[in-house]
């Protein structure tokens, strides 16, 4: 037998474009959050505090990725990420507490036609925004020139003198 070992190869090949989305697109999370509003007035007419948090939790933040969007910002990615998981997890919250036969049924069907789909549509407007921006590279600390060649020393960076004037630190022995 013999033994072969598995090394990583770094790839040329460009990651594939992701589909183009509609023009609509970017108005859904929009639109999405204010279909929220007439659902939180019914779950807060039947005292369901704590699905009133999670979809005012839902509504902020499908309003917050909507403003990100419209400002083409890359932190809107993360505003996604922050949308599907919430989605997701009212998917799963409506899955889990409902009574078997037509409640759960309505509950899949929420979760596979609007919660889920809604989620995958955000991550990829997200990722369209987060992909257009280029990262700048961080900032150097600009360094002090003189006109005098500069003297090495084993320490990193210059001391000042009495005098004012930048010399190189004392090495120690």
């Amino acid at each position: 037998m013999s033994t072969a070992l598995l090394t990583a190869r770094p790839t040329t090949a460009a990651r594939p474009a992701a589909p183009a989305l509609p023009a609509w697109a970017p108005r859904v999370p929009a639109l999405a959050a204010l279909a929220l509003l007439p659902w939180l007035a019914v779950l807060a007419a039947c005292h369901e505090t704590a699905w009133v948090a999670l979809d005012l939790a839902e509504l902020t933040a499908l309003l917050g990725l909507d403003a990100l969007l419209r400002r083409r910002s890359p932190a809107a990615f993360g505003a996604a990420c922050l949308v599907a998981l919430l989605l997701a997890g009212d998917a799963l919250a409506d899955i889990g507490t409902a009574a078997p036969g037509l409640p759960l049924l309505a509950a899949l069907v929420m979760a596979g036609c609007v919660e889920l789909p809604l989620a995958a549509l955000c991550l990829a407007l997200g990722r369209r925004a987060g992909a257009g921006q280029r990262r700048r590279p961080a900032r150097r600390p600009t360094a002090m020139t003189s006109t005098r060649a500069r003297v090495s020393s084993s320490a990193p960076w210059p001391s000042a003198s009495p005098t004012g004037c930048w010399a190189p630190s004392p090495s120690s022995g």
